[in-house]
C-alpha cells in the first residue's frame, strides 16, 4: 500500500512540474493543435531536483526541441485525411481538427487512430452529431473546411432533418443570426449556403 501511494505522488508531482513546463514546441503557431503519439525523456534522471516546484530549464529545452523536430515532420490533414501510421499530427486551428473529426466518425474509423481515441475521450463525444450539437460557435468554420474539402453534401447528408434543424437552431442562437429561417426545408434547399471564402472563426 505504500508503494502505491509513492507512486500516485510521483506521478502527482510530474504532472504538476509538467504542468509549469515551458516545453511548446519553437515554431508552433498560436492557433495551431499539436498532438505527438510518443514522447521520450531526452535528458533521463535530470528533469528536476527532488526539492524543485519546476523542471530545470535544460531538461525544457530539451523537450522543445525534440518536439521541433516532431512538429517538422507531423502529418497535416489531405482533404481532412490522415495517415493511419502518423507519428504526430498538427491542424491549423480547432475547427479543422473538428472537422477532420467529423470524416473520420463518418467513415468509422476514428477509433482506429490513436489522435481520435485520445481527444474522443477528451471531448466525450461519441458521433459527429454531438460533436457539431455542442460546438455551435465552431461550425461556420467547420463548414468552410468541409466545403474546400468538397464533403458538405455528403456530410449534411449523413444527418436526420430532425438533427440538422437541431444544429442549425443552435448556430443561430449562438453566432447571434437574425431572421434566419431555421427549417430542413431551406437548410437542405440551400445545402446551408456556405461557400470556401466563409471566414473561419477560431476560439
Amino acid at each position: 500500500m505504500h508503494g502505491v501511494q509513492e507512486a500516485m505522488h510521483a506521478r502527482l508531482r510530474v504532472s504538476h512540474l509538467l504542468s509549469s513546463a515551458e516545453i511548446r514546441p519553437f515554431s508552433l503557431p498560436p492557433t495551431a493543435i499539436f498532438l505527438v503519439h510518443h514522447l521520450t525523456d531526452p535528458l533521463p534522471g535530470q528533469m528536476a531536483a527532488n526539492e524543485a516546484v519546476r523542471v530545470r530549464s535544460q531538461w525544457e529545452t530539451a523537450v522543445r526541441q525534440q518536439l521541433t523536430q516532431q512538429l517538422s515532420q507531423a502529418a497535416r490533414p489531405e482533404k481532412g485525411w490522415l495517415p493511419s501510421n502518423a507519428a504526430a499530427v498538427l491542424f491549423s486551428d480547432e475547427a479543422e481538427m473538428l472537422a477532420c473529426l467529423t470524416l473520420a466518425l463518418h467513415r468509422g474509423d476514428a477509433r482506429e487512430r490513436w489522435w481520435w481515441r485520445r481527444l474522443l475521450k477528451q471531448l466525450h463525444t461519441a458521433s459527429a452529431f454531438e460533436l457539431w450539437q455542442k460546438r455551435p460557435f465552431h461550425l461556420p468554420a467547420i463548414f468552410h473546411y468541409l466545403t474546400h474539402w468538397q464533403e458538405t453534401e455528403t456530410t449534411l447528408a449523413l444527418f436526420s432533418s430532425t438533427e440538422t434543424a437541431s444544429m442549425l437552431a443552435a448556430l443561430v442562437k449562438t453566432n447571434d443570426i437574425p431572421h434566419f429561417p431555421v427549417t430542413w426545408e431551406q437548410t437542405a434547399a440551400s445545402s446551408f449556403e456556405l461557400k470556401q471564402e466563409a471566414p473561419i472563426l477560431t476560439a
